[in-house]
């Protein structure tokens, strides 16, 4: 080996690589030791300077490799001298010491896999490693490949023996940045996504280092807070807080991410988050979710987006699309069954269309997979009106350019699937809304909008008028008062008749009236129409539901009492409900 006087002021460079290097070719005097690990099936190979320094077999070489890789860059950063690399036998196993630190335990084994024993082959092993640090050197660290994020600073470590220190530079600095740091600390910033390649040097050597810098695939937060308006559901607090989540996460075009919520009692929830891209550095997150009250009045949707035409769905494609526009909060109904012949998940999707992040409030429940359209209808109805009462809804903000999907669910052949959602647009928008039938899993975060809903959003024509206002009057002792839910059906602007009604609130305003002197004693009966129904009603805040009906058959929902020459009046409120039929009529008469 040949020694070089300190006049001469040379510097051996250390440089741990995984992986093929870009290298000045240096003269004997001017090399440049690197260490390359070279895993392979039976033994994983170490070579120094171009010769090999030593090979490790058995079980786990591989990661063993690699552990030792990383100790000797720690090692000649602190400036690790010949005479601090020692070895000490162990039963019959040997060790490798940096400073009295073990590098590598060399078990009897691997030694007689190489025709020697521990000792002897540590001894050769340290011996090699002394001659490599013998003489000034320069140690640079991480290993090369190295990542940078865009606008982040990532440190090149720098250190050894040489007295002088080395020059770091960047040969693309458009797109890396070389900034000023403290002692054994270089700081480089990534300014644009691309690969650059930073250059260290000495007064008689060079050393260049490759370095990817790259956006993160995804924006991830650490916690996120979600808004409710009122009390929430177990059941509704999975959902929603899963829905903060999901439009939370900014992952970059061509990035996916996989999200594993795990909901916890509210107001606690947790999050891991994955995002990975083959152009980007991979993230993965822990988002841990708070879940907080904030009262706020909901507006009532003055229209309700109907999505049951086709009632039974053949094949995968968009149910209905229609715009939410900030002035106008809509409700949106979706009664399906899947006559595909296999399996498809309805979902509502979201879209911002806009540069700007859209601000809304969501409720949402929906019912099945079942083949009973009547009992998924009720049900939906029944959690409507629930958190109707509890004034019960989630805050969420949609990212410009991104489309997320609510309330899927999965069936198979012939099952059916019923929903309702309320939406209301603060800030922003508008939104598009779709119903949507698709043959695979939906993604659990915001992606980004396509292009051809950019460019074209067509709506589908299935908007009416959300509310149904009616005010019956009913004296004791006269005729007996009718009114009819689904009776008149509403048709909209393109010409479209919305049989039934379903999806559409009414409230009604029943005036009683007892101009006796004696007490009158009053029934409220709901009355099938057309066939097989269920009911759900409010009054004055109490929510009443109805057995299965058939044609013709009554319920009684509620008695009054009114004292002699009284007044009084009572809300109620309705909702034809998918999978009923209807009309159904409500009488208010004498109480048999």
């Amino acid at each position: 080996m040949v020694r070089m006087s300190l006049a001469t002021k040379r510097l051996f460079t250390l440089k741990l690589v995984l992986g093929a290097m870009v290298l000045a070719q240096p003269t004997l005097a001017q090399r440049i030791l690197t260490v390359h690990l070279t895993p392979g099936p039976s033994y994983s190979q170490l070579s120094l300077g171009g010769q090999v320094w030593l090979r490790l077999r058995g079980p786990g070489h591989v990661a063993e490799a690699r552990s030792l890789a990383v100790r000797l860059t720690e090692q000649p950063l602190q400036g690790l001298q010949p005479g601090e690399v020692s070895t000490e036998k162990v039963d019959k196993n040997a060790r490798l010491l940096a400073r009295g630190k073990p590098l590598l335990l060399l078990t009897a084994s691997q030694a007689a896999a190489q025709n020697s024993d521990a000792a002897a082959l540590a001894d050769r092993w340290a011996t090699a490693l002394k001659e490599i640090l013998n003489g000034p050197y320069v140690a640079v660290a991480p290993i090369d490949p190295f990542d940078v994020p865009v606008g982040e600073v990532r440190n090149l470590s720098v250190g050894g023996t040489a007295a002088a220190s080395a020059r770091v530079v960047s040969l693309n600095p458009e797109l890396l940045a070389v900034e000023s740091g403290r002692s054994g600390e270089v700081p480089l910033r990534g300014l644009a996504m691309g690969d650059a390649t930073v250059e260290v040097a000495t007064a008689s050597d060079k050393l260049r280092i490759g370095v990817r810098v790259r956006f993160w695939a995804a924006t991830i937060p650490s916690n996120t807070s979600v808004f409710v308006t009122g009390p929430v559901t177990s059941g509704e607090w999975q959902r929603y807080s899963q829905y903060a989540v999901m439009t939370s996460v900014m992952a970059r075009l061509g990035a996916s991410v996989d999200v594993d919520h795990r909901p916890r009692q509210w107001p606690l929830a947790m999050a891991e988050v994955r995002a990975q891209g083959p152009e980007f550095l991979p993230l993965t997150r822990e988002v841990a979710i708070q879940g907080q009250v904030k009262p706020r009045a909901l507006p009532e949707p003055t229209h309700v987006l109907v999505s049951n035409y086709p009632e039974r769905v053949k094949f995968a494609h968009v149910l209905m699309r229609d715009m939410v526009e900030k002035s106008e909060p809509v409700r949106i109904l979706w009664h399906h069954v899947n006559d595909s012949g296999q399996n498809l998940w309805f979902g509502v999707r979201l879209h911002n269309l806009s540069d700007e992040p859209v601000h809304f409030t969501w409720a949402d429940c929906f019912a099945g997979p079942n083949l009973d359209e009547i009992y998924v209808g009720h049900v939906v109805c029944r959690g409507y009106f629930d958190q109707l009462r509890r004034g019960s809804a989630v805050m969420l903000s949609l990212q410009p350019h991104r489309w997320v999907e609510f309330a899927t669910m999965k069936t198979r052949p012939r099952q059916i699937v019923s929903g309702l959602a309320c939406i209301s647009v603060l800030g922003g928008g508008p939104l598009v809304a779709e119903v949507v039938a698709h043959p695979e899993p939906p993604s659990s975060w915001a992606r980004p909008v396509a292009d051809n809903l950019r460019e074209d959003p067509k709506l589908r024509p299935f908007r009416f008028e959300g509310v149904n206002e009616l005010t019956a009057t009913h004296v004791a002792g006269g005729p007996w008062t009718f009114v009819g839910v689904g009776k008149q059906p509403k048709s909209n602007s393109h010409g479209i008749v919305l049989h039934g009604n379903y999806g559409v609130l009414y409230r009604i305003r029943f005036l009683l009236a007892n101009p006796k002197s004696e007490r009158a004693y009053l029934e409220l009966v709901v009355r099938s129409g057309g066939g097989a129904t269920r009911g759900v009603f409010m009054l004055n805040g109490d929510i009443l539901e109805t057995p299965m009906l058939r044609a013709t058959q009554e319920h009684m929902l509620t008695r009054w009492e009114l004292p002699p020459r009284s007044e009084r009046e009572v809300s109620v409120l309705t909702m034809p409900q998918s999978g009923s039929n209807y009309p159904v009529t409500l009488v208010v008469r004498p109480r048999r």
